[in-house]
This record gives structure tokens, C-alpha cells and sequence, in this order.
């Protein structure tokens, strides 16, 4: 009994070695010089504010466009666009889990990585 519970947990967890590895969302760190600028992010949801710098930001994988914005009164307003780049789970999927896994991944966005995956903005004075 516990053999075939570890060969079906197994099981599961190849055909969603992303999904299971790092989610559908990925935390990205957010600072800025100076501190207290505000970060409002945009993923296709709408703008939502998302703090104050120094701030961790939640972004979907999957989403598209995902951008950031990082404001402060008396500098320029900075922005970042994040682009999509192949998570190394994926590989792990079709070496494993095989296609299945694969799309299941796809599907929930969990094959993606965020790029950049910290931001780090140096604001200029106006």
C-alpha cells in the first residue's frame, strides 16, 4: 500500500514538475533609489498598486503584457516591461512526465519564468 502511494505521488508530481516546483506565480523583489517610490503593477488585470520600495510583487506567470511602474514625486517616472522565458522545470516535465506534464504546465502558466526577476531602478530627478 505505501509503495503504490509513493509510485502514484511520484506520478503526480512529474506531470506537474513546474506547477509543483514554483506555481503560477513568481515573487519579484522591487527597490529603488531613492526608497518610497510607489510600484503599481499592470498584467493585463489593470494597474493595481502594489506598495512602497523596498516591496515584493506578485506576477503571473502567463500574463501578457506584464509591466511595472515605479513613481515618485520630484523624479521621473520609470518604467519595466517583464518578458517570459522558459522555466527549467519545463525540461523536467519532457524528461519525466512527458508531454502531459507539459501541458498541464502550459496551461497554468507555471512553464514560464519571469525576466527580469528582481528590479532594481535608479530614479532621476526632474
Amino acid at each position: 500500500m505505501k509503495r503504490m502511494f509513493l509510485v502514484i505521488a511520484v506520478v503526480c508530481l512529474a506531470l506537474r514538475c513546474a506547477s509543483v516546483a514554483h506555481g503560477r506565480y513568481q515573487q519579484v523583489p522591487v527597490n529603488s533609489s531613492p526608497s518610497g517610490a510607489n510600484v503599481s503593477v499592470d498584467c493585463g488585470n489593470g494597474t493595481q498598486a502594489a506598495g512602497q520600495t523596498p516591496v515584493t510583487v506578485k506576477l503571473k506567470r502567463n500574463a501578457e503584457p506584464c509591466t511595472l511602474a515605479v513613481t515618485k514625486d520630484g523624479y521621473e517616472d520609470a518604467k519595466v516591461a517583464f518578458a517570459k522565458s522558459i522555466s527549467g522545470w519545463t525540461w523536467g516535465n519532457l524528461a519525466i512526465g512527458g508531454i502531459i506534464g507539459w501541458i498541464v504546465d502550459g496551461a497554468d502558466g507555471a512553464i514560464y519564468n519571469r525576466v527580469p526577476d528582481t528590479v532594481s531602478v535608479n530614479l532621476t530627478k526632474k
